[in-house]
């Protein structure tokens, strides 16, 4: 029976200090990020609700008129964008990913095209910042913006149009 009960606690710790069990348990910024775009894109409300902090969410849209506070803002504005879109936009790989870290903040910053059939892809860029409260990621905040291009001071003096 003792020697049960070594055995039983030795695998627990092994199973406790794996890497693959540490691995389950940390916070993925990416791969949390990317399911609440897939399921944004998608319209899949209960996966949206189950990632954000639906009270103190805030979220900047790439218009000015697309903010809002709170989870039933996000929602109103996603179902929104599903009647724009008719249901059939994608977003494509994210890209120039750079996050940081703290206790309990994580921001994520990437460009991921949108996509839409039969329309040239639209680059976008987010930035999103995840909170931890009482042991959950949840998002609080994001914002995105649709850059110019080829617009920058570089490009503008060296084509001379700024004469």
């Amino acid at each position: 029976m003792l020697m049960l009960r070594h055995i039983r606690q030795t695998l627990t710790v092994l199973m406790l200090t794996s890497p693959v069990v540490l691995a389950a348990q940390a916070f993925d910024p990416e791969r949390s990020t990317r399911a609440f775009l897939d399921s944004y894109v998608s319209g899949n409300a209960t996966v949206v609700q189950s990632l954000i902090d639906s009270k103190n969410l805030i979220v900047y849209g790439s218009d000015t008129e697309e903010f809002v506070r709170g989870g039933t803002g996000l929602l109103r504005l996603m179902m929104a964008d599903q009647q724009l879109w008719h249901h059939s936009a994608t977003f494509g790989p994210m890209q120039k990913i750079t996050t940081v870290r703290s206790r309990d903040l994580i921001t994520i910053f990437f460009e991921a095209p949108f996509l839409l059939p039969h329309a040239p892809p639209v680059p976008v860029r987010f930035s999103l910042v995840w909170h931890r409260e009482h042991g959950r990621w949840l998002l609080i905040q994001s914002a995105n913006t649709v850059p110019t291009q080829h617009q920058s001071a570089d490009e503008l003096l060296s084509s001379g149009s700024n004469k």
